[in-house]
């Protein structure tokens, strides 16, 4: 009896050590929250969504224009402040971009006069277009080598100018909108440019902002001060 004893004893010696060794059970992964798969694009990415739409419909697709953020009127802007409060395209990024093609590679200026464009709207990656003609917009196309910067630099860009245009006068500016397209519209034309329109913050000040930037080297091309007329 004595003897069995023991031998349990012993037992138990060489198992209590065993246990202590294993590793503690590892707590349950949490499940991770889903991300949402419709972020802010860039101009290029919204581009490449909205090709193949184009491509379906005209079979030849040509770019005319890319734009994002708000178009305020320099004559309709609401008593108390603008009809914006922060900024349209934050970082050259967007939910929604329009995207306009044209079906000629270079339209004379007699065919605009009766040219429907296709306009495609990228909105939370969904993708829907519809034409439009001239009596809304006037864009001539152009060539993609010449767009060589996308919107996130174009932005950055401008932003640095109005922020130093900030610094150097009581002026304050939010960022409206941008813009790449055939400015002059000759065809061909080498003046692809982005428009990027910064308006201004608050009453009383009239003074907007646009920096235009070729699209192929990031030069600074022109900047501008449109006066914006607060209605009464």
């Amino acid at each position: 009896m004595l003897l069995a004893i023991g031998l349990v004893m012993l037992s138990m010696l060489f198992i209590i050590p065993i246990l202590s060794c294993q590793a503690p059970t590892p707590k349950p992964t949490p499940t991770p929250k889903p991300t949402s798969a419709k972020e802010p694009i860039s101009a290029k990415e919204a581009h490449d969504l909205a090709l193949p739409v184009a491509r379906t419909t005209l079979g030849e697709a040509y770019l005319a224009s890319i734009e994002a953020g708000t178009d305020v009127p320099t004559t309709l802007v609401p008593l108390g402040g603008v009809s914006i409060t922060t900024p349209q395209v934050p970082e050259g990024r967007s939910y929604h971009w329009t995207v306009l093609f044209c079906p000629l590679a270079a339209p004379k200026e007699q065919d605009m006069r009766n040219i429907s464009y296709l306009k495609v709207v990228v909105k939370e990656g969904e993708v829907s277009s519809e034409y439009v003609t001239r009596g809304v917009y006037i864009r001539y196309p152009f060539d993609l080598g010449l767009w060589q910067i996308d919107s996130p630099e174009a932005v950055r860009i401008a932003q640095e100018i109005a922020d130093t245009e900030e610094k150097r006068s009581e002026r304050r500016f939010i960022l409206s909108k941008v813009l790449v397209w055939n400015k002059v519209g000759a065809v061909p034309s080498p003046n692809v440019i982005w428009a990027v329109d910064f308006v201004p913050k608050s009453l009383p000040q009239k003074e907007g902002l646009r920096i235009e930037i070729d699209a192929r080297t990031s030069q600074v091309l022109g900047i501008f001060h449109p006066e914006y007329v607060w209605r009464h």
